[in-house]
């Protein structure tokens, strides 16, 4: 298969088992504040274990430290100032709707989220041309995804939000992994010479992510342990996938 359209695809349905997750709103009960956080704390993992091994160290092997601080600093800032600009957008002119403004910035955060997930994904199927080189990241951040999905749904159903158009929401946000894909695909593929500072500035977004959105969320909740045991599950199983992929 043609690594352009591989990458695209397997980022787009990684981004959609976000709306996998969110389904599960059908099957369970409002799950516990330890349950979310877990979740979290395992998809947080994840992407952590996939910055560290699937992005940054193939990208100082190629290309050397000075692209890959520079690629890192611009994925990291490019997100800072998309979420920035969200969180200043103006809701109902003077008068501001709580609920429509959480939902809007919740969906609007899952979108964020997908969109650096599939910059990771697509980059990394880019990488040398060798389409294994992409599937422990797309396999790992599809499990992410699903881990994901079912907090930010019941966010949204919190919100007087119906649990169809909640999934329905998520798995629209969840979509935007393949935008993502496709371009950091197709440049690294098509400008070889830029495949360091891609998977750099794919590693830099994610870690904006992590730290700045997932990680903070996770222990909000006050279950600081079972999050941290839930991130070392996602990190572990990330770099087993690493690892078998070789």
């Amino acid at each position: 298969m043609d690594t352009v359209l591989a990458g695209t695809l397997v980022s787009l349905i990684a981004g959609c088992a976000m709306g996998v997750g969110g389904a599960f709103v059908y099957v369970v009960r409002r799950p516990s504040d330890r349950t979310l956080d877990t979740l979290r704390g395992f998809g947080a993992g994840v992407m952590l274990a996939a910055v560290c091994f699937g992005l940054t160290v193939p990208a100082v092997d190629l290309g050397g430290i000075r692209p890959v601080i520079a690629g890192i600093a611009a994925g990291a800032a490019l997100v800072m100032f998309a979420e920035r600009a969200v969180a200043h957008m103006h809701f109902g002119g003077r008068e501001v709707l709580v609920a429509g403004r959480t939902v809007f910035l919740a969906a609007a955060g899952a979108v964020i989220r997908s969109l650096s997930a599939g910059v990771a994904v697509g980059a990394a199927f880019g990488r040398q041309g060798a389409l294994e080189a992409g599937w422990p990241i797309a396999i790992g951040i599809g499990a992410a995804n699903i881990a994901e999905g079912l907090p930010i749904v019941f966010v949204l159903v919190g919100e007087e939000c119906k649990r169809g158009r909640a999934i329905g929401i998520v798995l629209c946000a969840g979509g935007a992994a393949g935008v993502g894909g496709l371009v950091s695909v197709s440049v690294v593929s098509f400008v070889p010479w830029l495949l360091p500072a891609g998977l750099a500035f794919a590693a830099g977004a994610m870690l904006y992510v992590v730290f700045e959105e997932i990680v903070p969320e996770t222990y909000a909740g006050g279950s600081a342990r079972p999050a941290t045991m839930g991130l070392v599950a996602g990190f572990m199983l990330m770099l087993m996938l690493e690892s078998v992929a070789g």
